[in-house]
């Protein structure tokens, strides 16, 4: 995200911002569709090398084959089987060292975007008392313990995919509204779960 988010930012608002892969050798760590997105933001930027780096191997990268062959097309190199160490340089980074195969080697670069996901820092988190949103203990279909406060996505049930974090957002976006609806009424107690019930996804995404 520190990577990527100022980029978009930049571009929503039309502002200027500096290329920072621009002239650079860039090593991307993670096979995920952020690593995919950061790939070609690198590309874009001018970078002049990109490289990703992935501990397993190349069927079982999340971003799936497709996404790996164009990349490839694009120029983009895919290292499998690679685990990264640790990151070189003095006052600026010059390398990063992985392991493959039992070797150690170390790779040249003057950018390294770790795309390996994130993790859900809710505020509160003691105060919301998400454990017992996730074992459904609370009155309301995802409410918190703080009341009008619905968590949904990867806070609720870790990562996931996309998908099912979309599904678990209705969800609660259903649950929200009609709490809302009846809590204008003074009735919020009146909770009925097929009420929030939205229908399934036709599919697993």
């Amino acid at each position: 995200l520190e990577f990527l988010f100022p980029l978009r930012a930049a571009e929503q608002c039309r502002t200027t911002c500096v290329p920072r892969a621009a002239g650079q050798r860039v090593i991307i760590i993670g096979a995920g569709h952020s690593a995919v997105d950061a790939a070609y933001t690198a590309l874009g930027q001018g970078a002049v090398e990109v490289r990703i780096v992935y501990r397993r191997t190349r069927a079982e990268a999340p971003c799936g084959s497709d996404e790996l062959d164009d990349l490839t097309a694009a120029g983009v190199r895919f290292i499998e089987h690679a685990a990264p160490l640790r990151l070189l340089g003095v006052e600026r980074l010059s390398s990063v060292e992985v392991k493959r195969e039992g070797r150690t080697e170390v790779l040249a670069a003057e950018l390294c975007v770790t795309a390996i996901g994130e993790v859900p820092t809710p505020p509160f988190a003691q105060e919301l008392g998400l454990e017992g949103v996730h074992k459904n203990q609370l009155h309301w279909l995802q409410m918190t313990a703080l009341p009008g406060v619905f968590v949904a996505g990867d806070v609720l049930t870790g990562p996931s995919k996309v998908g099912r974090a979309v599904y678990s957002g209705l969800r609660a976006a259903a649950s929200l509204h009609h709490w809302l609806e009846l809590r204008a009424w003074g009735r919020e107690t009146e909770w009925d779960a097929e009420r929030d019930r939205i229908p399934p996804p036709l599919r697993s995404v």
